[in-house]
């Protein structure tokens, strides 16, 4: 049976189950020790691809590298998939001694749904595989020449992340809109800078001139991610009235 190669420190049980429904297998790992041992299993005629899927990229660099040598030497062409809901340092490593491995990366802004699995994760190893699947075009408005294939496109903006400026029911008070705010509390769960994002936004309703520092140091600190810019992007789009001065 085929089979996607994949270390998860974070989300391997969840790619397990979502998994069971396909005719490939998940072939997993918690930690690039065993992965490593793993790779010695692994039928090549039967590998779709890698995938490290997890929060961020490990402390240990060196540890990542001595397995993509290891996953070098099996490969054939073989799609090697970072999926990250954080990609800060990975535009940093030098992919290009790895002559039988393709790179490519996932930055998932979001909270890790199915959709996420089964239509990124998974449709982007499948893809490079196989070619069973039927387009559809994405519609438009605007008649286009462009026939966009819908597990390659990306979007600025997903819709998780455009709930930043969605519509504000405001109280009598700055601290209860924010307490009372869905989007906000939703954001509480899963992404701190997204929730002080939204709570910046919902500022700019009660206050001018805001002072924006707390927020442009969060968001420095994601310089090196793959997702920098559209943070500093966002915070554009949030801003009343030119109140952020980049």
């Amino acid at each position: 049976m085929k089979s996607i190669f994949m270390i998860s420190p974070d989300f391997l049980e969840v790619s397990y189950k979502e998994a069971l429904k396909y005719d490939f297998t998940i072939q997993g790992y918690g930690n690039f020790i065993d992965g490593k041992n793993g790779l010695l299993k692994i039928n090549r005629q039967d590998l779709l691809g890698f995938v490290y899927f997890a929060t961020s990229l490990p402390e240990n660099l060196e540890e990542l590298l001595d397995f993509l040598h290891y996953c070098d030497l099996v490969g054939n062409n073989s799609m090697f998939l970072f999926a990250l809901l954080n990609t800060k340092g990975l535009s940093t490593i030098n992919l290009s001694k790895f002559a039988n491995l393709r790179f490519a990366y996932l930055g998932i802004e979001e909270v890790v749904t199915d959709k996420v699995l089964n239509r990124d994760i998974f449709g982007t190893i499948l893809l490079q595989n196989y070619e069973p699947y039927t387009f559809a075009e994405e519609d438009s408005v605007v008649p286009s020449v462009f026939n966009v294939e819908r597990l390659q496109y990306r979007p600025i903006f997903s819709n998780y992340v455009l709930q930043c400026l969605s519509k504000v029911n405001i109280s009598d008070s700055f601290e209860k809109t924010v307490a009372y705010d869905e989007v906000y509390r939703n954001y509480s769960k899963d992404n701190e800078l997204l929730a002080e994002i939204r709570k910046f936004y919902i500022e700019t309703f009660f206050h001018d001139n805001i002072d924006n520092g707390y927020l442009l140091n969060m968001i420095n600190r994601e310089d090196g991610s793959l997702n920098y810019g559209m943070y500093k992007a966002l915070v554009n789009l949030v801003s009343k009235e030119n109140a952020i001065k980049e």
